[in-house]
């Protein structure tokens, strides 16, 4: 029995053996089969499936998160630009209805003299006529008092008729559709400009017959004090307040007893606004090409020639930085802002400058015109009785006769910026006259030393002066113009953020419009290459760009390395 047992166990384990012999070899050939599978026919999918699962997840988020950005974006612009264009059509509508206003009130005007004018002279006639019925009165009998013609009642003696009929026309300065607002700064703290969300303070100057009760402006503070701009610049004649719908007793909490203050250096604006509605053009204007009254040194034959500053920013001159020294202005990374010495100001501003660490700089410009030049000047920012360090000290002037300036002829040498008893802030050096000196187009600045022999030479304003035979053009200020400015100086006071990103507000735009007078803090800042929609489009494209380069460079590497390795298995 355990004989049978033990061979019985035996057979068993033998058959065992035999089984798990013929697993192994099915098993292993099943596993070659499928490696010769996936080596030979799915290889594509392996590879595709293995990109687009771990190495193309980082690059399709980044594609997602780009194309949001870019819809956002478009959203916000389109909505901006819709605001902007609502504005310009109410302001361009408001001026032209501003105008003929003024005119209707001319002509009015002109029809109340002339009407007054001949009330007066019948009234003259009147008081003529009564003097003859006197005489004749006087001189008849009582039978002939019946005879008398009655004297007719001229309607200019009419107690009734007074000034008040008088069909003037008006407007709501106040109006927010008109672009008038609350100087929320300037004004009381108030529950419709919070800490923490959107000033709703415009509620008060919207103009409508019925106000409603929970849309007011309100404040806690004991005697508030509201403040508006104004749409335009007015004559007042009234202000009016209107509160929510009552009747019999005023709410309370209403104003019972107000004053109205305004600005007096607004007033001759005002009065200049009203005797002249149109836009004059600005002869103060600091950019206009200064005049130079030429010596008999420098002095040219030719009478018919016109004087102006061909190194004007604003008439098209520019700094050729590629053919002048290094300069902080115009970094390896960054926008150039050399641009600052040829703004033609009266005060240049101490930051402004163009600057470099060279031992003996080389600024070149480019004129705005081809000209016989006469003349050059330099203007450091405002000094007394230093000139400060660093500042130019001397310096020669050479023209360039060919674009490259690879040939110079010297224009005058040895020009000194120096100290004077009465602080001369523009100091000129003439140059002598020469036929050859016809038509210049490019000029070049050596500077030779500086004041305290420092490191750093800084170039704040440089004018050079000429003679052209073309009529400097100076054009009145547009309405566009205006516009404009009026909408760059909204923008910088209370949408910052819309002025730094989005608006087009370097300084060749704020000097050719004339906006230094309306925001003198948009001139003081303003760049010479700014950052506004074009750049921030551009910046957002070449991302895109990068990120589509950088993954087709990525991939194409991806499937070289695959290929390797395939071509080695």
């Amino acid at each position: 029995m355990r004989d049978h047992i033990l061979l019985r166990g035996n057979s068993e384990s033998a058959y065992g053996s035999e089984e798990s012999s013929n697993a192994t070899f099915n098993l292993q050939k099943d596993r070659f089969q499928i490696e010769e599978s996936t080596s030979k026919q799915e290889i594509w999918y392996e590879w595709i499936k293995q990109r687009v699962r771990r190495h193309m997840i980082l690059e399709l988020f980044v594609l997602i998160c780009i194309v949001l950005v870019i819809s956002k974006l478009h959203q916000s612009l389109s909505q901006n630009e819709r605001n902007h264009e609502f504005v310009r059509r109410n302001r361009a509508i408001y001026d032209l209805f501003f105008i003929f206003q003024i005119s209707n009130i001319q002509s009015e005007l002109k029809t109340f003299k002339l009407d007054i004018e001949s009330k007066i002279q019948s009234n003259r006639e009147d008081e003529k006529y009564d003097e003859e019925v006197i005489e004749d009165f006087e001189s008849s009998s009582a039978g002939k008092i019946n005879k008398l013609k009655k004297i007719p009642e001229h309607p200019f003696r009419d107690q009734k008729n007074s000034l008040r009929e008088f069909p003037g026309n008006q407007m709501n300065a106040a109006s927010l559709i008109l672009g008038a607002t609350v100087d929320s700064s300037r004004s009381s703290s108030s529950d419709n400009n919070p800490f923490f969300g959107r000033d709703q303070s415009g509620y008060v100057l919207i103009d409508r017959f019925d106000p409603p009760s929970d849309k007011a402006w309100c404040s806690n503070e004991e005697n508030p004090i509201l403040t508006i701009d104004l749409a335009k610049y007015i004559r007042p004649i009234s202000v009016s307040y209107q509160h929510s719908k009552w009747s019999g007793i005023v709410p309370d909490g209403a104003p019972r007893r107000y004053d109205v203050f305004k600005l007096e250096e607004l007033v001759e604006e005002v009065i200049k606004d009203i005797k002249n509605p149109s836009i004059e053009i600005n002869q103060k204007s600091k950019e206009y090409p200064k005049q130079v009254i030429p010596n008999e040194v420098n002095s040219s034959p030719n009478n018919s020639v016109f004087q102006i500053n061909a190194a004007s920013l604003i008439l098209g001159a520019t700094v050729d930085s590629s053919r002048s020294s290094n300069s902080d202005n115009n970094p390896l990374i960054g926008r150039d802002q050399s641009g600052y010495v040829l703004i033609d100001r009266s005060d240049p501003p101490s930051d402004k400058a163009w600057c470099s660490n060279e031992e003996n700089p080389i600024l070149t410009i480019d004129l705005a015109k081809y000209i016989r030049p006469i003349s050059v000047s330099y203007q450091h920012s405002k000094w007394s009785g230093i000139v400060p360090d660093g500042a130019p000290n001397r310096y020669d002037v050479l023209a360039c006769l060919d674009y490259y300036c690879n040939n110079l002829e010297p224009l005058v040498s040895n020009c000194e910026y120096k100290a004077t008893s009465d602080n001369k802030q523009e100091q000129f050096c003439s140059i002598p006259f020469n036929k050859n000196h016809s038509s210049i187009g490019k000029i070049q600045f050596h500077f030779r030393q500086n004041h305290g022999n420092v490191m750093k030479t800084c170039a704040h304003s440089i004018r050079v002066y000429g003679e052209t035979k073309e009529v400097p053009k100076v054009k009145e200020r547009t309405l566009k113009q205006a516009e404009t400015c009026s909408e760059l100086t909204y923008d910088y006071h209370h949408k910052s953020w819309t002025y730094n990103m989005f608006d087009y507000k370097n300084c060749t735009v704020l000097y050719s419009n004339d906006c230094c007078t309306e925001c003198p803090e948009c001139c003081n800042e303003c760049l010479i290459q700014d950052t506004n929609i074009e750049t921030i489009v551009f910046s957002i494209l070449l991302i895109i760009f990068s990120v589509i380069l950088i993954t087709v460079i990525f991939t194409l590497i991806a499937i070289i390395i695959e290929i390797s390795f395939s071509k080695r298995k």
